[in-house]
């Protein structure tokens, strides 16, 4: 891998290009890193992307339509490498955190070891009295190819070595089977591979839509949600059969364009801006998920805590509370560093979300009728709990700039709290006592039974990047308090009728404008899409 690596590196730098990062994988960046190699920062790469984003405003201003589209292309094509980059540095991070934490060695392994090397001192004892040789086993000769054992069945054939050949004729026919497998694993991990880019795909849909749903139109999204995830379904189905019947020949692949799913564009700030009213001045904030919270290492230590905290020492804890269908209670809290009136300049606009209510806690199998704890752990936000609003001020009142001011520097701290639940009133004993709470947890954890929320991530968004767009829109991982991955995501919006700093000429940005003269149309907008179509043979 490394001698691969050198062949991507310019002998008279020791820095990796945007080119050389398009044909590496996290391995190879890794060798790189590891040879003292420098990549480009992400900043970087996302500051190059605004660059080409503004050459584009520069071309429409000109009227030069064409030199503004190549611009955004080349804009989006730094912001595709920003994110590669991005993903590849985080499985760099997560291999090494699984490295540090080392293997671990149950009693049951020790016991294993000790017993396979008092066999080994046993069988050296035993074969002590055998003459030894230092000199090293050869390696196994590499395995002969079907043509090669045909091309050595006929040789033996001519030289008329019946014997031979009749025993070199089995392993011929043995081999071909094996081939033949060989063959249809291959052919099958290909078609696997194809569906599951399916499966990616409607799940980025699935993703989008979700932020349609919320700042566009919720009626189309619901019916493009649905189609999205059926066909998401239809794929996870098609994969397990062929990983079942271990063939590829159970079904037959074609594609045609869907009368039903819409392809939705990538660019969200886009599709958000263009249905943004202009007069509508308040900022709207937005919660919509929070995702893959299995993998949330604060949230993973406290039900450790809590399952060692139980009576019951035999349980363990994993998604739920008191059962293995219930999920950990979290709360988001949003602190935006803006003070809420003239008055109290010294104080902060603070917002708390709870997630909706929703059947998505368990899983339902159609097939038996049973009910499975969910395998992912997320939490939905509806437009009753995961939106609110606040009136921040435009012109020249002294509030108005004083608000400017402050998010040129100012952040937005949103923080996913687990909130444990109320504790059980214990009933009163013969003696007219209630239980101490030391007794009921001798020997667990003190903060097992604690009431106090726990940090589970934080994000920081930049007040600025209002100033000049409507939205500030994505998905974010959450990070601990010192930074470092925490696990999990928060899917958030946050959105203004019109920005905070504006052209005086037209009443709006320069780039909202270009964005919905080029994306017109929301037919245009939403292609029907080339959906794989499955039929069972």
């Amino acid at each position: 891998d490394s001698e691969e690596v050198g062949n991507f590196l310019n002998p008279d730098t020791t820095t990796l290009n945007l080119e050389d990062l398009d044909g590496m994988d996290p391995s190879m960046l890794q060798d790189a890193l590891d040879m003292g190699m420098e990549i480009p920062s992400i900043e970087d790469i996302m500051t190059k992307s605004k660059e080409k984003k503004m050459v584009a405003l520069e071309c429409k201003q000109r009227q030069d339509i064409e030199g503004a589209k190549a611009a955004l292309i080349e804009s989006k094509k730094f912001q595709l490498q920003a994110d590669k980059l991005q993903g590849m540095l985080n499985i760099i991070n997560q291999k090494e955190d699984e490295d540090n934490d080392g293997p671990s060695i149950n009693v049951e392994d020790l016991e294993a070891l000790l017993d396979n090397a008092r066999d080994t001192i046993g069988n050296k004892a035993a074969s002590s009295s055998k003459p030894t040789s230092n000199r090293a086993l050869p390696p196994a000769p590499p395995k002969k190819t079907g043509a090669d054992l045909k091309e050595e069945v006929l040789k033996l054939k001519a030289a008329m070595k019946m014997k031979e050949a009749t025993e070199v004729f089995k392993v011929y026919k043995q081999r071909l089977i094996e081939e033949s497998q060989e063959k249809e694993i291959a052919k099958c991990q290909e078609i696997i591979h194809h569906i599951q880019a399916e499966i990616g795909i409607a799940v980025e849909e699935q993703r989008l839509y979700d932020f349609y749903s919320r700042f566009v139109n919720a009626e189309m999204a619901k019916i493009q949600l649905e189609y999205w995830f059926k066909y998401q379904q239809q794929c996870e189905h098609i994969i397990r059969l062929i990983q079942t019947k271990k063939s590829s020949n159970i079904v037959t692949i074609s594609r045609k364009t869907s009368t039903q799913m819409r392809v939705l564009e990538d660019d969200i700030v886009q599709f958000i801006n263009k249905q943004s009213t202009l007069t509508d001045t308040r900022l709207q904030v937005s919660i919509l998920q929070v995702c893959n919270m299995e993998e949330n290492k604060p949230l993973q230590r406290v039900l450790h805590k809590k399952g060692k905290g139980s009576k019951n020492k035999g349980t363990t804890t994993t998604l739920g509370d008191d059962t293995a269908l219930s999920k950990p209670s979290i709360r988001v809290h949003v602190n935006i560093h803006l003070p809420p009136n003239e008055t109290e300049t010294d104080k902060s606009i603070d917002f708390t979300f709870e997630p909706s209510l929703s059947s998505d806690d368990v899983h339902v199998d159609d097939d038996k009728g049973t009910t499975t704890p969910i395998q992912k752990l997320q939490y939905k936000f509806d437009t009753t709990t995961g939106d609110d609003y606040v009136d921040l001020p435009r012109g020249d009142s002294k509030y108005a700039k004083s608000i400017i001011r402050r998010m040129e520097r100012k952040r937005i701290q949103v923080s996913v709290l687990y909130v444990p639940p109320a504790p059980v009133k214990k009933s009163k004993g013969w003696f007219g006592r209630r239980s101490s709470a030391s007794s009921n947890n001798s020997g667990g954890d003190d903060n097992a039974d604690s009431t106090e929320p726990v940090l589970l991530g934080k994000v920081y968004l930049e007040l600025k990047d209002l100033l000049a767009q409507n939205c500030i829109v994505g998905d974010y991982p959450l990070a601990s308090g010192s930074g470092r991955p925490a696990g999990g995501t928060i899917r958030l919006g946050l959105r203004t009728g019109v920005p905070f700093v504006v052209e005086e000429s037209t009443g709006m940005t320069s780039e909202e404008a270009l964005m919905m003269d080029l994306a017109s149309g929301a037919t245009e907008a939403m292609p029907l899409y080339d959906a794989m179509s499955f039929t069972l043979t």
